[in-house]
């Protein structure tokens, strides 16, 4: 009869636990849900460092795409003569003139300026000049509605220049527009 209660005893305390309630079981479930919050933490961190590479990364893609619409060191810039083009370096503002070859004439390619724009500058700013600022699409050329002149842009330092083209060597020139003037 003893045996009896005993088991009866140990049935009726293990099948009416609750497991839930189980010191064991709280524990393990604790530590369930802090290797979780770890997990979710180190999740997070990654997500933060994957939109940081993403934000960079799209940083970097639109550098490439200005440089990529820019890459031509020398572009060719028509006037209104058919037979004459202006080509310019971009990156330090040397503008030639060229001439195609017809039935009257040679082709030639011609230096209008006379001396580097960045000499037209005031004594200072040539003595502090930054050749490594001489990249590729610095300058750019704009016609005016007088067919010998054009307007040079440096987008770089916001200087503007006058060029002026022309079959006659002494009236071939490039200036600086100084906006002190006026």
């Amino acid at each position: 009869m003893k045996k009896l209660i005993i088991l009866l005893f140990v049935s009726f305390n293990s099948f009416g636990q609750n497991p839930k309630s189980s010191t064991l079981f709280r524990y393990e479930d604790k530590m369930n849900i802090l290797e979780t919050k770890g997990w979710v933490k180190t999740i997070r961190e990654d997500i933060e460092d994957i939109e940081r590479d993403i934000k960079e990364n799209r940083y970097l893609l639109q550098r490439i795409e200005k440089n990529a619409q820019d890459i031509e060191a020398f572009k060719l810039y028509e006037t209104q003569n058919i037979n004459i083009h202006l080509k310019l370096d971009t990156r330090n503002g040397n503008v030639y003139m060229v001439q195609r070859k017809t039935n009257e004439t040679e082709s030639m390619e011609v230096l209008i300026n006379k001396i580097p724009v960045f000499m037209l500058w005031s004594t200072e700013e040539v003595e502090n000049y930054d050749e490594s600022k001489n990249v590729i699409g610095r300058y750019k050329l704009y016609p005016t509605q007088n067919m010998w002149t054009f307007l040079m842009q440096d987008v770089i330092y916001g200087k503007t220049y006058q060029v002026q083209w022309s079959f006659d060597i002494d009236n071939r020139i490039v200036f600086l527009i100084d906006s002190d003037y006026f």
